[in-house]
């Protein structure tokens, strides 16, 4: 008889806790085998045999424990209602044989999602506040601000223009090699390590604007106007470049004197009749530089401030449809004209030596008015001389031109102020020509204009204007009309500006004087300044300086200064009185005349002689005995002293003026007196004579006058004293 040892409560609770441990053991394994067995194929296929000949026991549903055997020797006890038979209280333990379990029975799924957590599957937030902190010309950098997640961000994704451009686990990131001065698309997407993704953030910026490293273009002309003896102004054409010219540098002699945005410049602090190497370049924000222009420039000979009589009789020698041939008689100079300038218009448009020139390029039956100018070789202008002369008629077309020109295009309305409006537009076609442009406003003709742009005057502020433009040609053929509305600026929308401060002189010459003044305000900018000379406006400055000139040397002028603003403000006008500086005077005064002794003795010479002339006037004259001076007055005589008598002296005469211009010498030969015997003098009354007779015999004569003592011995002696007083 088999004996059976009987389980206890003891062995049970003992194989439980075995069960429980090889159970965890068994799904641990299984979670890291499954696991690895899915990522590394999804076509695994599973183990045909098992390592014993028994299957597998069958898992009874709701038991979680039924899917894993007991260990090799254990016991199971068998349910009541599997052993249990009637009349039987106590179960019947039974033996399990030992087995082994197949890898692929284990399903860790269910089981590892219900001990280790459930699955992420909550995407982050999206990214906020995204913004660029710097740019280049070649990248953006981006930063924003952290998305939130449930089990936290492991990094984000970074997109430029939809394009995935890597992964960053910081809040910035730098998008590289892009193009300059483009807009780019900037996108943002964070994700978890359950690999969800947020939506996607993005934002539009753009890059430095590109590298400016081409020069710009090289002022196309250089030349001097409006030259004084210590000054003058320098012009120039304008410069081109890609983004902008910022400005220009002027050049004397090589070296730097200024910079300026205009295309002008005063040079001053020159030497008169003396000339120059200039030169200006431009340069543009970025510090690239054009080429020099240059040119030689000189001042105004010293002392040539006269300038020319004007042009006379200006008369047309000839007449075409497109040009207009006009002579004249020749200005004069004290120095001498060394040339003409030709305006037309009041617009300069060349130079002639001659007294006659043909203006060219005119438009047929039409009239202009020609101006003439002198100049010497000073650089003094004279007034001009003006004469209106018109073309000849158009010429009418034998075979008939009756088509008009094409529409001016694109005409727009800009540079609006409170009375005016600049009108612009692409030119006309015609099959002959277009002669000219008709200007309209609300309707009616106003002007004829050869080309745009041309400026409408005499509007009224805040007021509203239809301006149209059509073109005509020789034949009188018209174009249909194009308009534009235009707007004139509000009335008085700012303050004007306050009035100049500070009015001083810079420098002066004969001819010019430089003023300057302090800066004035104005609540939205102060555009420039308009200069008056005795009243009456003589140009106008962008900057705090004006040379006021073609003034009258040793002269006050009364110059006043007024500033404005856009809108056409105008401040009050600030004055002060300043003088040129004195006449230059480099005439000497006329030879002195009729000089001649008036009067000599032994040791002295009286002159006298008629009076020198001079331009500015006379100061005095210098005397010269022998070549050197003996002295200087300012009359027309003098008397020279302390010669020696009986002799011959050389005299010479000058006049000079305050300027140290002196006449030529004028000279004659005059002697003082002959010398005479010294008289004996008369005795003294107080004083004794002894006279000593020829026999030896004395006489006396006391200061009373008495008789001698001896008379009859002394009478010879006495007629003798007698004989030898003075008289």
């Amino acid at each position: 008889m088999t004996v059976r040892r009987r389980t206890t409560t003891s062995d049970r609770t003992t194989s439980s806790y075995r069960r429980i441990a090889i159970s965890l053991v068994i799904l641990l394994v299984a979670s890291i085998t499954g696991t690895a067995s899915a990522r590394s194929s999804t076509t695994a296929k599973p183990h045909a045999q098992r390592t014993t000949n028994q299957p597998a026991p069958a898992p009874v549903p709701g038991d979680l424990w039924s899917r894993f055997p007991l260990e090799p020797g254990a016991e199971q006890t068998q349910t009541p209602e599997q052993t249990q038979t009637p009349g039987t209280a106590r179960p019947v333990p039974r033996r399990v044989a030992p087995r082994q379990i197949a890898p692929r029975q284990i399903s860790p799924g269910p089981v590892t999602r219900s001990l280790l957590g459930r699955i992420d599957r909550k995407a982050p937030t999206p990214t906020t506040t995204l913004a660029f902190e710097a740019a280049t010309p070649s990248s953006i950098t981006l930063a924003w601000t952290a998305s939130r997640d449930t089990t936290g961000v492991t990094g984000y994704s970074t997109y430029l223009n939809g394009t995935s451009t890597g992964t960053t686990t910081t809040t910035s990131f730098t998008f590289s090699a892009l193009s300059c001065g483009m807009t780019h698309r900037l996108g943002v997407v964070a994700f978890d390590a359950a690999g969800n993704h947020s939506k996607e953030s993005f934002v539009n910026a753009a890059t430095s604007p590109c590298l400016d490293t081409a020069a710009p273009t090289a002022p196309p002309y250089l030349r001097q106007s409006g030259t004084t003896q210590i000054g003058l102004t320098l012009e120039w054409g304008l410069s081109s470049d890609q983004v902008g010219v910022a400005g220009y540098s002027v050049y004397r002699d090589g070296v730097p004197v200024a910079t300026t945005q205009q295309a002008s410049l005063w040079l001053s602090g020159l030497v008169c009749g003396a000339s120059y190497s200039v030169a200006v370049e431009a340069f543009d924000a970025a510090g690239n530089r054009s080429a020099r222009t240059a040119a030689i420039v000189s001042t105004n000979l010293c002392g040539d401030t006269t300038p020319p009589t004007p042009p006379r009789d200006l008369v047309v020698s000839a007449s075409t449809e497109t040009a207009v041939s006009i002579s004249w008689n020749a200005g004069t100079d004290d120095r001498g004209v060394t040339g003409y300038r030709t305006y037309i218009n009041d617009v300069q448009t060349g130079t002639t030596t001659a007294t006659a020139t043909t203006f060219g390029s005119l438009a047929c039956g039409r009239s202009y008015t020609f101006k003439i100018v002198a100049v010497d070789a000073a650089g003094n202008v004279s007034a001009g001389t003006a004469l209106n002369a018109s073309t000849a008629p158009c010429a009418v077309i034998a075979t008939g031109d009756t088509q008009p020109p094409t529409v001016p295009g694109g005409l727009t309305g800009s540079g609006m102020s409170l009375n005016s409006v600049s009108l612009s537009w692409s030119a006309s076609t015609d099959n002959v020509g277009v002669s000219s442009y008709g200007v309209y406003r609300n309707g009616t003709k106003i002007a004829d204009s050869n080309a745009a742009p041309y400026v409408v005057q005499g509007l009224t502020c805040a007021t509203s204007y239809n301006l149209s433009v059509d073109a005509v040609d020789g034949s009188g053929n018209r174009s249909a009309k194009t308009s534009v509305a235009a707007t004139t600026n509000a009335c008085q929308v700012s303050q004007p500006p306050s009035a100049p401060t500070g009015l001083s002189q810079v420098s002066r010459t004969e001819s010019s004087i430089t003023l300057s003044w302090q800066p004035a305000s104005d609540d939205v900018g102060v555009t420039g300044y308009r200069i008056f000379r005795n009243g009456t406006q003589v140009g106008t400055s962008a900057t705090t300086s004006y040379a006021v000139t073609g003034l009258t040397c040793a002269t006050s002028y009364t110059l006043g200064v007024e500033a404005y603003d856009a809108d056409g403000n105008l401040s009050s006008r600030s004055a002060t009185m300043l003088s040129t500086a004195a006449c230059s005077d480099t005439v000497p005064p006329s030879t002195p005349s009729s000089v001649q002794t008036t009067g000599a003795t032994s040791t002295t010479i009286s002159l006298g002689w008629g009076a020198a002339s001079d331009n500015v006037g006379v100061a005095g004259y210098t005397l010269y005995v022998g070549g050197s001076v003996i002295g200087t007055t300012a009359q027309t005589s003098y008397s020279l002293s302390g010669l020696t008598c009986g002799t011959t002296y050389s005299i010479a005469i000058e006049a000079y003026d305050a300027a140290g211009n002196r006449s030529q010498r004028v000279s004659l030969s005059a002697a003082t007196a002959s010398c005479a015997a010294s008289p004996t003098p008369p005795p003294s009354n107080t004083t004794a004579h002894v006279w000593l007779d020829a026999n030896g015999g004395t006489c006396s004569r006391n200061a009373s006058a008495a008789p001698y003592a001896d008379g009859s011995a002394c009478a010879s002696f006495n007629a003798a004293y007698v004989a030898a007083q003075p008289g």
